[in-house]
C-alpha cells in the first residue's frame, strides 16, 4: 500500500501479470492492478512487455526440443534473458529447484572496474576468463543462468565414471 519500511500487502503477484505504471520513485513504481487496485511494487521487480515477450518465446523454443540434462540450484538464482550479468532478469527460482538444461554457452567474464555492482565485481577478473551459462527451465520459466550454480543430476549408472570429470551435459 506504499513504499515506506512499515506496509500493508494488497496482493500478491505473479509472474507474467500485467500491471500499468502510474508513477515512479527512484525505487519503486505506483501500479495500477486490471481489477483498478492500486500499490506500490519495487521497480527491480518489473519487466517490460516486449522482454517479457521474449521470454515467452524462450519457453516455446525449449517445449520442442529435448533437453540435455536436469539439475538443481543450491542457492537463489537469476534467470536472464541472455547469457550475461547485465542482461534483464526474467525470474527468481528458489534454492532446491529441479531445471532442465537446454544449451550451454561460455561468456567473456566483465574486467574488475566495468561498472559491475560490488557483488559480481569479485566474482570476476580481469585474465579473460569465461563463465558458463544454462539455458534453463524450472517449471513454467525459464532463462539463463550461471552454471556454477547449477549441479547437475548425474544418473547413477554413470555416476562411478565422472569422478574428478567437470560434467557439463
Amino acid at each position: 500500500d506504499t513504499p515506506a519500511q512499515i506496509r500493508l500487502d494488497v496482493t500478491q503477484l505473479r509472474n507474467g501479470d500485467q500491471v500499468r505504471i502510474l508513477n515512479r520513485t527512484q525505487n519503486w513504481a505506483h501500479i495500477r492492478l486490471d481489477d483498478g487496485r492500486t500499490g506500490w511494487l519495487e521497480l527491480k521487480d518489473l519487466i517490460d512487455s516486449q522482454t517479457y515477450q521474449r521470454g515467452r518465446q524462450q519457453l516455446l523454443e525449449m517445449e520442442k526440443i529435448q533437453p540435455q540434462a536436469t539439475g538443481h540450484n543450491s542457492n537463489e538464482l537469476n534467470l536472464r534473458l541472455e547469457p550475461s550479468r547485465e542482461s534483464p532478469q526474467l525470474a527468481v527460482l528458489a534454492p532446491n529447484e529441479t531445471v532442465q538444461v537446454f544449451g550451454r554457452q561460455y561468456v567473456d567474464r566483465a574486467p574488475k572496474g566495468s561498472g559491475m555492482t560490488p557483488s559480481t565485481e569479485s566474482d570476476a577478473d580481469s585474465t579473460g576468463a569465461k563463465e558458463a551459462w544454462y539455458w534453463v527451465r524450472a517449471g513454467s520459466r525459464g532463462g539463463w543462468a550461471l552454471g556454477r550454480f547449477i549441479t547437475l543430476d548425474i544418473p547413477p549408472a554413470i555416476m562411478p565414471f565422472t569422478q574428478g570429470v567437470n560434467t557439463v551435459a
